[in-house]
């Protein structure tokens, strides 16, 4: 992939516009109505891991070239796909006409090299995307007023930027819960730790997974309930949660993907769980949020953010 960026930042340039995880697609109409807009459609509006009901990795809205010659190019995420008989291949330019923007060109001879290019390179735009996200996110959470910093430097040894609309809501020996109302629900970050000997020796990272999903059950049962009698917060449902490993900052960290719900009741959504390894016990920090009945990508996506804010000390 080539990437062209400008040598120096402009200060002057004019900023993006774009509302969060939309992506503008420039494509003449006989191209998105044709395989080539059922490949990127099947990718970049695919479903979200852990999120129930589906939702959209991306919002896409498709305009032809002709227009979008003759308008204002300040859309923040933009892919402009065309054939030519000299094709430029696949490239990135950072800040073309706003900033911050990035612009991914797809120009390839025809329609099967055009799918062949996309799907070569759809990950660099899926991930180029995503991370420009969670970095304008944290950005705004930054030139924000912050809450409790050192309160989980003094607990945990950790600092996390948590903004100020985050409230402590309940607090133990080594479980802290933070949570934010929003307009249909509620937003939670949770931080707690796990000691070495109550995790089995495991073998894989699978039974890992499986074993610390158990251990985390035991934790939020615990603390989290319903208004309903004999409910309790359940991370274990019916199919296995996505994880990967994932390097923040220099460290090592467990990122789990998967859905949560309330025995007895009928409350339930997303979570993301980051686990990390230190002198004797696993630290968890947890995100999820309640917000039945509408989108929930969102909301998972400022959790994402302010999590991924996470610097470790010894």
């Amino acid at each position: 992939m080539s990437c062209k960026n400008p040598i120096q930042k402009d200060d002057s340039r004019t900023p993006s516009q774009g509302q969060i995880n939309h992506i503008l697609l420039v494509m003449d109409d006989d191209l998105w109505l044709s395989s080539v807009g059922d490949t990127i459609r099947n990718y970049l509006a695919a479903g979200i891991d852990g999120i129930i009901p589906a939702e959209p990795r991306f919002d896409l809205d498709q305009q032809s070239p002709g227009i979008f010659a003759n308008t204002i190019k300040t859309r923040k995420n933009i892919v402009y796909v065309t054939t030519n008989q000299s094709p430029r291949g696949f490239e990135l330019v950072v800040d073309k006409y706003a900033q911050p923007q990035n612009y991914f060109l797809i120009e390839a001879a025809d329609n099967k090299n055009i799918i062949e290019l996309f799907l070569r390179n759809k990950d660099s735009i899926i991930n180029r995307f995503h991370q420009q996200e969670i970095v304008d996110i944290q950005h705004r959470i930054k030139e924000g007023q912050l809450y409790e910093t050192v309160y989980l430097h003094d607990k945990y040894n950790i600092d996390i930027d948590l903004p100020a609309s985050y409230k402590r809501v309940l607090v133990d020996d080594n479980f802290v819960w933070y949570k934010k109302e929003i307009a249909s629900g509620n937003s939670n970050i949770l931080v707690y730790s796990l000691p070495f000997k109550s995790v089995k020796p495991f073998s894989t990272q699978r039974e890992f997974i499986l074993d610390m999903d158990y251990l985390r059950d035991s934790v939020v049962g615990r603390f989290i309930h319903s208004s309903e009698p004999d409910t309790f917060m359940n991370m274990s449902v019916d199919f296995e949660p996505f994880h990967k490993v994932i390097d923040l900052k220099g460290h090592e960290i467990t990122e789990v993907k998967g859905t949560w719900d309330m025995e007895n009741s009928f409350m339930g959504g997303p979570y993301l769980s980051y686990i990390v390894k230190k002198d004797g016990y696993y630290l968890v920090l947890e995100g999820f949020t309640y917000n039945p009945s509408m989108s929930k990508r969102n909301v998972m996506l400022e959790l994402e953010a302010i999590m991924g804010t996470l610097k470790v000390f010894k």
